[in-house]
C-alpha cells in the first residue's frame, strides 16, 4: 500500500508516493535534498534532524539520545532522517 509523502522546503514543495517503511533520508533524496550524515546513518548525530508532521516509525532510545544530544525536542515533531521511516500519509 502506497502513501503520499509531502516534503516542504524554501527551494519548493515534493509530493509523491512511498510504500510503509521507507527511511525518510531516502524520500528526501528523491526530493532532491540530502541531509548530512557523518555518523554514517547510525542515528548518533542529531546532524540529520527534520521536522515532521504524519505517520511516522516509532522513535528509538537511540535516536532519542542523538535528537536531545543536538538539542531538538524528542517530542515527535523533529525525527531523524536515517532513523525515521514513514509509515503513512506525512
Amino acid at each position: 500500500m502506497a502513501f503520499t509523502v509531502c516534503v516542504h522546503h524554501n527551494t519548493g514543495d515534493y509530493r509523491g508516493q512511498y510504500p510503509a517503511g521507507t527511511r525518510l533520508s531516502d524520500i528526501l533524496a528523491d526530493a532532491g535534498l540530502v541531509a548530512p550524515h557523518p555518523c554514517g546513518g547510525h542515528g548518533k548525530c542529531g546532524k540529520c534532524a527534520v521536522r515532521v508532521v504524519g505517520e511516522v516509525s516509532p522513535m528509538s532510545e537511540t535516536e532519542r539520545e542523538a535528537l536531545r544530544g543536538a538539542r531538538y525536542p524528542t517530542d515527535g515533531s523533529y525525527r531523524l532522517s536515517c532513523q525515521a521511516e514513514a509509515i503513512g500519509n506525512l
